[in-house]
C-alpha cells in the first residue's frame, strides 16, 4: 500500500493556526468572564458599629453660695449672733480673710449700739482632725475676731471672753445617717459666735 504524502510545497499549517486560535478565545474569555461577588447574605454576619457619645460632658460648674450675713438670734438675757467660719478664715487659718472685715461691720454696729455688758467670742470647727488641733484652731480664730471687735467697737462698757470649742456642740451631723461625709453640716459646724449679755443692772 502506498503512503499518502503532502503535495511537496504545501505545509500542513491548518492544525496549528486552529490550536492557535483555541488558545486566544481561552484567553480572551478568562479576562471577559465576570468574577461572581460574594452574596451579603454568606458567612457570619458583621456586627453593627460602635456608636460613640461624642456630645460634650457638662460638670455642675455652678459655683456655692454661702450666706456670708450673720445669723442673729436673741433671748431675754442675751444676743448670740453666728458667723460662718469660711467667710472669716481659709482653710486652716486663724488670720482673718479680707470678707471678714466687711462681714463683721455688722457686729461692730450692734455692740456699738448695746448697752453696757459682756460679750463672749466662741469658736468651732467640724469634726475633720485632730481633736487638739481643732481645740487650737477654734480658740485662735475667735481670739482674732475678738482682737478685731475690740479695735473696733468705740462702746465703753464691754468686757470680752475668747472660747475655743473645738469640734463640740455640732449645730449639724458631720457624717450622713449611712456614715459618709456631709459636707454642708461640717460647713454649718466651723463657726464663730459672739453672744452679747448685759451685765445686771446695766
Amino acid at each position: 500500500m502506498m503512503e499518502r504524502r503532502a503535495p511537496r510545497g504545501r505545509p500542513l499549517i491548518l492544525p496549528f493556526a486552529t490550536a492557535a486560535l483555541v488558545a486566544a478565545l481561552v484567553v480572551t474569555l478568562a479576562w471577559t468572564a465576570p468574577v461572581p461577588l460574594a452574596s451579603a447574605s454568606t458567612g457570619p454576619p458583621l456586627p453593627a458599629p460602635a456608636v460613640r457619645d461624642l456630645s460634650p460632658r457638662v460638670n455642675d460648674l455652678t459655683p456655692r453660695v454661702i450666706d456670708v450675713r450673720p445669723a442673729v438670734s436673741q433671748t431675754p438675757s442675751a444676743t448670740s449672733i453666728t458667723v460662718p467660719s469660711d467667710v472669716l478664715f481659709a482653710f486652716g487659718r486663724s488670720d482673718l480673710s479680707p470678707l471678714a472685715q466687711s462681714v463683721l461691720g455688722d457686729v461692730v454696729n450692734k455692740l456699738n449700739a448695746a448697752s453696757p455688758g459682756v460679750v463672749t467670742v466662741t469658736g468651732y470647727t467640724d469634726s475633720v482632725g485632730a481633736d487638739d488641733y481643732n481645740l487650737a484652731l477654734s480658740q485662735a480664730r475667735a481670739q482674732a475676731v475678738q482682737a478685731y471687735l475690740a479695735s473696733k467697737v468705740t462702746q465703753p462698757g464691754l468686757t470680752y471672753q475668747v472660747v475655743g470649742m473645738g469640734k463640740a456642740d455640732p449645730v449639724a451631723p458631720n457624717t450622713n445617717p449611712d456614715g459618709t461625709d456631709n459636707p454642708d453640716g461640717r460647713r454649718q459646724n466651723r463657726r464663730v459666735t459672739v453672744q452679747f449679755a448685759v451685765k445686771p443692772g446695766g
